[in-house]
């Protein structure tokens, strides 16, 4: 059985950190949730319709052990990214209050990203702030949407377009508990979608290790570079735990080099190195966005037929052909992306009968919120894999031109 592994996450605010416990069968083991429970008497549990018959009541029990009369209330979402939305949030604050939550109780979101974004705004909201716990049950949300306080609902406007994570705030977890168990019942293609976020995580490891902030200890006692890792070994279920862990470190040290990913510049000092100076063109938290200016766009034109995963996995494939085009990343090291995105099995193809252009695809990306007025910023490999930058020089000529080459690529799969 794989060993635990507890890593603390900086965070914004009084508690200044939190935990992040990620074992096998934690959401059987009330040990874990003792201290998460200490001051909550009442949990209101977010779950959606796939995950809740697996291990609602699994959780449910456990909670009850770890802390005897905590009163459980669930809500049960519908699968899919459809389910973010404010109706349902304000469903849940109607609960919240109903059942007077104080600030001391918690709002638990067991699931995927959806569940979590969702819960989380739910928790800042109400009272200015309850306790947030987090068991996340996909890789996607393990390795990114549980862990660095970013919540929010999307918007839908009147013809049906999508704006992703339109509403919402930044709000850490007081506590992640993650059970390595739970990824044994993804669907083949979940688990892949959840695999592009851990190449992501992997293309920045060198950018955030020598910014000028505090690495984070779990990196320092890291045997490889987890591009190495993941070219080497691939990624085993063995290997999970340590791999979840190592995503984990490396997005706790970004986020607490800017943890509200501010709209100012930052101080090029602050910032590694890249060679254009494109870094200091938006704040270190962007790194995070790497290849995701291109994916939300991809899920807007797709009205979701395209998962949060697989488009950033045509992202990134697009961030590096950007990069190669404009001279800040060799062919080779494009080469080297190129093979490691299919030795993982990561999406390269839009969804059939899907039929975009490079102007929707512009048009859509101007609604990125990492944009500056007309300013359209990027997050870009550059020089190596593993470093990135933000720059805004890409020229819609060039863009335009490399879209229409990434979009035939992508139809043809």
């Amino acid at each position: 059985m794989a060993t635990t592994q507890q890593l603390e996450v900086a965070a914004p605010g009084p508690a200044q950190h939190y935990p992040v416990t990620i074992a096998h069968d934690a959401l059987k083991n009330a040990t874990y949730w003792q201290p998460v429970l200490a001051t909550v008497n009442t949990v209101l549990l977010v779950s959606d319709a796939m995950v809740s018959p697996l291990y609602q009541a699994e959780l449910v029990a456990t909670l009850q052990q770890a802390k005897p009369g905590v009163v459980v209330i669930p809500y049960t979402l519908p699968v899919g990214e459809g389910a973010k939305q404010w109706h349902h949030a304000h469903a849940l604050l109607t609960l919240a209050a109903e059942h007077n939550l104080t600030r001391q109780d918690a709002v638990l979101a067991l699931g995927g990203g959806v569940v979590s974004d969702l819960a989380g705004l739910v928790a800042a909201l109400h009272h200015r702030g309850c306790r947030f716990l987090v068991a996340p049950t996909t890789v996607l949300a393990m390795v990114d949407a549980s862990v660095g306080g970013k919540v929010a609902v999307n918007h839908t406007l009147a013809n049906n377009q999508l704006r992703k994570n339109a509403h919402g705030t930044f709000y850490s977890p007081h506590a992640v508990v993650m059970d390595t168990a739970t990824l044994s019942t993804l669907a083949p293609a979940v688990r892949r979608a959840g695999l592009a976020e851990v190449l992501k995580t992997a293309l920045l490891e060198s950018t955030a290790r020598h910014t000028s902030g505090a690495v984070h200890p779990w990196l320092n006692r890291a045997s490889s570079m987890l591009l190495n890792t993941l070219a080497t070994s691939g990624i085993t279920d063995e290997g999970m735990p340590d791999t979840i862990a190592h995503c984990v470190a490396i997005k706790a040290t970004v986020v607490a080099l800017d943890p509200t990913e501010s709209p100012t510049e930052t101080p090029a000092e602050a910032l590694t190195e890249l060679g254009d100076g494109g870094s200091s063109a938006g704040s270190p938290r962007m790194w995070l966005n790497l290849g995701h200016t291109f994916a939300h766009a991809y899920e807007t034109l797709t009205e979701g037929a395209l998962s949060h995963g697989d488009a950033v996995a045509l992202g990134l494939l697009d961030a590096a052909a950007v990069s190669v085009a404009m001279g800040y990343l060799p062919n080779s090291q494009a080469d080297a992306l190129a093979a490691l995105h299919q030795q993982l099995g990561l999406n390269h193809r839009l969804p059939s009968g899907c039929a975009i252009t490079p102007a929707a695809m512009l048009q859509a990306m101007a609604h990125d919120k990492k944009q500056a007025g007309a300013t359209r910023r990027l997050v870009l490999p550059m020089n190596t894999l593993g470093e990135v930058t933000v720059t805004s020089q890409v020229p819609d000529g060039l863009l335009t031109e490399v879209l229409t080459a990434q979009l035939h690529r992508h139809a043809r799969g």
